[in-house]
């Protein structure tokens, strides 16, 4: 599948939880896009400033939470689990 929500949560071993997906976090936004610019069409104000909302938290989620600023990748983040 190539949205890349096939494989989640993924992790490097079994003791990690996902604790920020990229892919699905940029799903997230795209979707809030589209959102919002329908309710701009239909000129609903209330509703295309939520989408607005979500996609600009999501925007920002994803630079502060996944983008490795050594080597400007956006990655996923896990936290370590219980054994």
């Amino acid at each position: 599948m190539g949205s890349g929500l096939d494989d989640y949560p993924r992790t490097a071993t079994d003791t990690q939880i996902s604790k920020q997906h990229v892919d699905l976090m940029s799903w997230i936004y795209f979707f809030s896009e589209g959102l919002e610019t329908i309710a701009s069409h239909l000129q609903e104000e209330k509703p295309m400033k939520y989408y607005r909302e979500r996609k600009e938290e999501m925007k920002r989620k994803i630079i502060d939470e996944c983008l490795d600023e050594n080597d400007l990748l956006f990655k996923d983040q896990s936290v370590a689990g219980k054994n």
